[in-house]
């Protein structure tokens, strides 16, 4: 009777042990899950930051090439407004130059004349 009252407090012992173990593994295993969680949703959340990021980024980069190609634009119309104006500028002199020499023929025939009548 002795040996079936050692079996059985080793029995109830042995039970206490294997719930205490389970209740230990359940609390574990919640620990884990929830940890697993806090990761998962501290990733989504660094991921929706960087996904911000990197639009904000896009749309300053945008922003800047359209800029740059509006600036190159610009600077193409101000080169063509250059060319232009050297252009009148050369037909200018040209047109100058050949009535100065057409005057200067003129002078040079009357100097001519007058040289012959005096």
């Amino acid at each position: 009777s002795e040996r079936v009252e050692e079996n059985q407090a080793e029995g109830v012992m042995e039970e206490r042990l294997a719930m205490m173990i389970i209740s230990k593994s359940q609390e574990i295993n919640q620990r884990f899950n929830r940890i697993k969680e806090d990761q998962k949703q501290s990733l989504e959340k660094e991921a929706k930051e960087g996904e911000e990021l990197l639009k904000k980024f896009k749309n300053v980069k945008e922003s800047l090439e359209l800029k740059r190609s509006h600036e190159i634009e610009d600077d193409r119309k101000w080169e063509d407004q250059i060319q232009n104006m050297k252009s009148e500028f050369n037909r200018a002199i040209h047109q100058l130059t050949t009535e100065i020499k057409s005057l200067s023929d003129i002078l040079e025939a009357r100097k001519n004349d007058q040289q012959q009548h005096t």
